[in-house]
């Protein structure tokens, strides 16, 4: 046991599933209103949660892969999988493995 005490949310529909789908051109408004940027290069590789894919440093992911994550399934044990591998083949020194969202 961690000893950390978790919660349930109480939600209004299911997150990362087809009935979001209804509120991505909300979310693009509401990013853009805001002035929120999300077409920055990254500095480290990212394993995709939603392409399945490493996004390497110097690549830019943008707002659609972020809309995208709203209502496509969540990839994380594929993700995971691959950012392990590719620690591997790049011979990365990973330490931590963090999940990030907009």
């Amino acid at each position: 046991s961690l000893d950390k005490i978790g919660r349930s949310l109480q939600v209004s529909h299911a997150f990362h599933s087809p009935l979001m789908c209804e509120m991505e051109d909300n979310f693009r408004c509401v990013v853009s209103n805001h002035g929120i940027n999300m077409e920055r290069s990254l500095t480290i590789p990212l394993a995709s949660t939603v392409t399945g894919n490493i996004v390497n440093a110097g690549e830019t992911i943008g707002l659609e892969h972020w809309v995208k994550q709203l209502a496509s399934p969540v990839l994380f044990e594929g993700a995971f999988s691959l950012a392990m591998n590719h620690k591997q083949t790049s011979n990365m020194d990973v330490n931590v493995v963090v999940e990030i969202g907009p």
